[in-house]
Formats: structure tokens, sequence, C-alpha cells
């Protein structure tokens, strides 16, 4: 993205809001909510309800990672991507995040065995990451945006 480009045309901005919204759509709703689902599995009153909750969270998880890879593909596309900013950087980084989340989802080991710890730490941590660096780059794209807009 270029500053205070005069050039930039009506349907690269409209564009440039789609890919935000999707983006804000995935990762700043569909994720926390899936994240929140399976929290709220832990309480009492929901263990009866733990298959189901745990499917709304996976539902949500691969939703948001459906959404988020329609919006990167959407920047690869239509957008310059020389990653001369943060927003880029970091919008790279967050893809690969969100896949090797997905990933190590799928390869969850079963309960009661004794490597499931070290999943469960490391499923946490990255997507305690993974949200930290949404957050970040969510900033850095409106930022992004108002600098090329002004």
């Amino acid at each position: 993205m270029q500053e205070n480009d005069s050039s930039t045309s009506p349907e690269l901005l409209s564009g440039m809001k789609l890919h935000g919204f999707l983006l804000w759509a995935s990762l700043g709703f569909l994720m926390p909510v899936g994240v929140l689902a399976i929290r709220v599995s832990r309480c009492e009153k929901f263990e009866r309800r733990i298959r189901l909750i745990f499917r709304v969270h996976v539902a949500l998880q691969i939703a948001s990672a459906v959404v988020a890879t329609t919006a990167a593909a959407m920047s690869i596309k239509n957008f310059d991507n020389s990653f001369n900013n943060w927003h880029q950087r970091i919008g790279m980084v967050l893809y690969g995040a969100i896949w090797l989340q997905v990933l190590i989802g799928f390869l969850r080991p079963q309960r009661g065995c004794k490597e499931r710890w070290l999943w469960c730490s490391l499923h946490w941590a990255l997507g305690t990451a993974l949200m930290l660096l949404v957050v970040i780059n969510i900033y850095t794209g409106l930022l992004a945006y108002h600098n090329m807009t002004s």
C-alpha cells in the first residue's frame, strides 16, 4: 500500500473495505466466539453438552479460517504485496498461524494420553499469540487505510 496515492480507485478502496470486513468477521468475531464457546464448556452446568459445544467451537474456527483465507486470497490478488509495511508482514504471520492452529486442532491427542498436556499448551499459546496479533493487525490495517485515503 502506498501512502497518499491520489490514483487510488474506488474499486480498490471498496476491495480494501471488504478485505477489512471479512477479516474482522473472521478474526474479530467468529474466532473469539469459538474460543468463548470452548471456555464455556468448562462450566459445570454445561458439562453434559460438551460434545455439542466442542462441535460449535470447531465449526466456528473452521469458518473463521475459511473466511480469513478468502480475505487473504483477495489481498494477494488485488493489492500491492511488497510487504513494506507492518500490516502486510503481520498479516502473513497471522495467516500461517491460523492454518497451523487448524492443523494442530486436527492432530489433537486423545484425553488421558501423556502428550495431551503438551498439545493443550501449544494450542493455547498459539491461539493466545494469534489473538494478540489480530488486535495489533487491526490497528495497523486501519492506519494503513487512513494513510492511503488521507
